[in-house]
């Protein structure tokens, strides 16, 4: 039986995408294309995955653009922490990884328009979880290194329930970046970053994980991140060298 499709926000626009297009790719045509407005939300009627793109407009400049990122992942634990089990641990890699009981279980994307001005036109934030398995993981028990919402004890999460959690929990902590500034969500995100010596960036449009062994010191409060490998000194990562602008 198929699922219901999600109901959002009055200030979001659902979209659907059937497979196999993917939402964050649309979202990024539709930017460039001029047929979008802020609040557009992109979601994919896949069933195993909760796959979506919102359209933000935010009136900053491109520096502060990245703070979106950490901001929808922090949203995204929000809402899951209101529907799993209180048992289920929702931590991040920098910048970008979401894992589940210590699983990678989805990434979070951002796009900016590529733009002379200093405030760019559009913004896409991308979030993409793995609910069930897919059809292709035959053993998931083979890559140990990843995980499934129904793995971790929340059998009973489609991706409705998700996508409809997500939505509300998103505009919440926009509200409270728009009152508050990026502080409050440096902060959440500070607390739920994995406690192990390696990160995993996200380099490039391949939705592939490089893994980079280092010491994990901490991010400054532009969402950068400061590292040390046995090797060298203390190096600072840039966000916007691993994200790709639209």
């Amino acid at each position: 039986m198929s699922l219901v499709d999600p109901t959002f926000p009055p200030l979001m626009n659902g979209i659907a995408v059937l497979l196999p297009d993917d939402p964050f790719q649309c979202a990024r045509d539709a930017t460039q294309r001029g047929e979008c407005e802020a609040g557009d939300l992109f979601w994919s009627n896949s069933e195993n995955t909760m796959q979506f793109a919102l359209v933000l407009e935010p009136e900053v400049s491109r520096q502060r653009y990245y703070e979106m990122l950490f901001l929808g992942m922090v949203a995204f634990s929000d809402a899951i922490g209101a529907v799993a089990p209180p048992e289920v641990a929702v931590t991040f890699l920098w910048p970008s990884t979401i894992l589940v009981n210590g699983g990678i279980a989805g990434l979070a994307s951002l796009a900016i328009t590529q733009t002379d001005e200093e405030t760019p036109d559009w913004i896409v934030f991308g979030l993409e979880i793995q609910i069930a398995p897919k059809e292709a993981d035959i053993d998931p028990g083979l890559r140990v290194s990843r995980t499934t919402l129904h793995m971790e004890g929340c059998g009973y999460i489609d991706r409705t329930m998700l996508l409809e959690s997500t939505a509300r929990h998103l505009l919440n902590w926009i509200y409270t970046w728009g009152e508050d500034g990026f502080s409050p969500i440096h902060r959440e995100w500070v607390g739920r970053h994995h406690d192990e010596e390696r990160m995993f960036i996200l380099p490039d449009e391949t939705k592939s994980c490089e893994l980079i062994n280092g010491t994990w010191l901490g991010m400054d409060e532009n969402g950068n991140a400061l590292v040390k490998s046995d090797e060298s000194e203390p190096k600072l990562l840039l966000t916007e060298t691993v994200l790709k602008d639209m």
